[in-house]
């Protein structure tokens, strides 16, 4: 048996907080190969830790720091890193044994949530992420009241279009959740979040994430934060861009995190 080590962040602790004290756990993408982790999440965590914002950037499991280093040279020989060598094999070690990948990896982010909430002067904590990290996000804020904000960018994945429309040839296996459609959809664990604030951010070209599953997954989650009883002024739902999957994270999105209202 192999046991993966610990979990392995960068945490940014502004010399000036912002008052209230928010902590951002900030959740990285399907990177290639799994060589990348918590550097992808530079582009956010870094400007907003400079804005008085503590910032955690963990590797997921399988990534970055913590990838099975052994597969490396098959990586690199695959001439684009996209093997994921490391990933497939935890993940059907995993179904084997009767889990899932997406579930370890979802109990270590929990973990995460943890110990934000234990730092000195923590008043509220949010959680954001791009693509994989962005899917992440919103199983977070559905599952943990703790998290008083979620922000998902191009992340909300219509497990129904997965299936019916082949989208799963976009996504890791890290994704699969046996037996997901039986039960639920993205809708449904969406709807969870309120009245806590949810926001998304998608293009209008991600094939991955098609637009038209965005919008009906958000309309549909958006009747459950209208009977929770939040005004539709303190719950940010869904916005559409131009663009494609990369395009999400503009100056314009990190200017409005900046705003401290939009953390309260």
């Amino acid at each position: 048996m192999v046991c993966e080590p610990d979990i392995v962040g960068v945490l940014r602790i502004p010399k000036t907080k912002r008052t209230p004290t928010v902590a951002i756990l900030c959740l990285h993408g399907h990177a290639r190969g799994l060589v990348l982790g918590k550097e992808i999440t530079e582009g956010y965590a870094v400007p907003l830790a400079e804005n008085g914002f503590v910032t955690f950037a963990p590797d997921a499991l399988a990534f970055g720091e913590r990838r099975r280093r052994q597969y490396d040279k098959e990586e690199l020989a695959s001439g684009g890193q996209s093997l994921f060598l490391g990933e497939r094999v935890l993940a059907m070690n995993s179904l084997l044994s009767g889990e899932t990948l997406f579930g370890k990896q979802l109990a270590e982010f929990l973990r995460c949530v943890d110990f934000l909430g234990q730092l000195p002067g923590v008043e509220r904590i949010a959680v954001m992420g791009h693509s994989m990290g962005g899917i992440y996000a919103f199983w977070l804020g559905a599952l943990d009241e703790r998290v008083n904000v979620t922000i998902c960018l191009a992340g909300l994945l219509s497990y129904r279009a997965m299936v019916e429309e082949e989208v799963s040839r976009y996504h890791g296996i890290y994704s699969v959740i046996p037996g997901m459609l039986n039960c639920c959809d993205t809708s449904d664990i969406v709807a969870l979040i309120a009245p806590r604030r949810f926001y998304a951010v998608h293009a209008e070209k991600d094939a991955g994430f098609p637009i038209v599953e965005v919008r009906r997954i958000t309309s549909k989650a958006k009747e459950a934060f209208r009977l929770s009883g939040s005004p539709d002024n303190l719950v940010l739902v869904s916005e559409v861009i131009g663009g494609d999957h990369g395009d999400v994270l503009t100056p314009a999105l990190l200017r409005r995190l900046m705003d401290h209202d939009f953390f309260r």
